[in-house]
């Protein structure tokens, strides 16, 4: 006698399986251009300062 209805998988889901529109992994990590921008800005705000520094310094001559 078979049971009327569906037939059960073959294996069963796979954990945390349910749904979704699979494809791609999540995006986990941090947004390394803008890490990168940021660290390019600093280093040239620093080569500015480090510049408007040096034309500020006063030279003694004898």
């Amino acid at each position: 006698m078979t049971p009327t209805g569906t037939a059960p998988s073959a294996s069963p889901a796979a954990p945390g399986a349910g749904g979704g529109d699979g494809g791609g992994l999540p995006v986990t990590g941090s947004n390394n251009v803008a890490v990168a921008g940021a660290g390019v800005a600093l280093l040239m705000l620093g080569g500015v300062g480090y510049l408007a520094a040096r034309r500020r310094r006063t030279r003694f001559v004898a």
